[in-house]
């Protein structure tokens, strides 16, 4: 795997993990914005589907349809469209987030939400 490949050329990022993290944290602590990424995984973690699964649905796989196929029919079928986004919107709002979200949002508020850059 890659982190071994890097490993193996950089022995430190082995044996100075803590003293890294600690690094890392401190410039964490001091930054005035924080852009952090998660991906589909994250919400699966919450019960959501991946993009993968949102779609595998017994209407939609009667008619062929697959996740690319209910993401862009505006123009010809906007009902199929907006019931779509209006579902997935619907799971978003009523899913109890996983614990990593309560995390971050609790870093937004006490360390960035309301800084003089945001």
């Amino acid at each position: 795997p890659f982190w071994l490949k890097q490993a193996i050329r950089f022995p430190c990022l082995m044996t100075d993990s803590e003293k890294n993290c600690e690094k890392g944290a401190s410039w964490i602590s001091q930054a005035d914005v924080l852009l952090l990424c998660t991906g589909a995984g994250f919400s699966a973690d919450s019960g959501l589907a991946t993009y993968a699964d949102i779609a595998k649905v017994d209407a939609y796989a009667a008619r062929g349809l697959e996740y690319q196929d209910v993401c862009r029919p505006l123009v010809t079928e906007p009902e199929l469209f907006w019931g779509f986004w209006g579902q997935c919107f619907n799971d978003y709002r009523s899913t109890m987030p996983q614990e990593g979200y309560k995390i971050i949002d609790h870093w937004a508020e006490t360390r960035f939400r309301h800084s003089e850059v945001a």
